[in-house]
């Protein structure tokens, strides 16, 4: 037989509407969070281009539009390829005493559609900022992107010669 003692207590009602208050407030500065490195990081692609293209005002304008609407241009968030959840079903999967494999092709299949629906907003915003840059734009554009290409090649080159041992 329970004494009072050892009863659980209800919380009061109050008690459970401060703790849902601070659980809407930390979803809102998340959010928040998420809001301002999106919007920082739109700046920051919008100022890099102005300075190397010399975009108008117009046409800054419409870029910084442009990235603002597909948020995978502003924030990633994370390691693109795999989220934590994904690894966290492949390491659920180690413990387990059997592997299911219709788990873990769920789980590709679910990144696979995210990656697939990520892509289509990125070249849909490709598209839009081709149009807005002039030709000589778009060229010095490539320029661009064709040495960051070579110096990010030359780093994962470096980082897998120093991870690997290799010659």
């Amino acid at each position: 037989m329970q004494t009072d003692s050892h009863r659980p207590r209800k919380l009061p009602l109050r008690h459970l509407f401060v703790a849902l208050l601070l659980a809407f407030g930390a979803v809102t500065a998340f959010a928040k969070d998420h809001a301002d490195k999106s919007a920082k990081r739109v700046d920051h692609i919008v100022k890099k281009m102005e300075k190397e293209l010399k975009l108008s005002a117009d046409q800054s304008a419409k870029i910084r539009d442009i990235l603002k609407k597909d948020s995978g241009f502003a924030w990633h968030g994370g390691h693109r390829g795999m989220r934590p959840e994904g690894h966290a079903g492949f390491s659920a999967q180690m413990r387990a005493d059997v592997v299911d494999t219709a788990a873990l092709a769920r789980g590709f299949e679910e990144r696979l559609a995210l990656q697939r629906e990520r892509h289509a907003r990125h070249v849909a915003a490709f598209t839009a900022i081709h149009a807005v840059l002039t030709p000589a734009q778009r060229a010095k554009a490539a320029g661009h992107m064709d040495e960051r290409f070579a110096k990010m090649e030359k780093r994962m080159k470096k980082g897998h010669k120093k991870h690997h041992d290799c010659d």
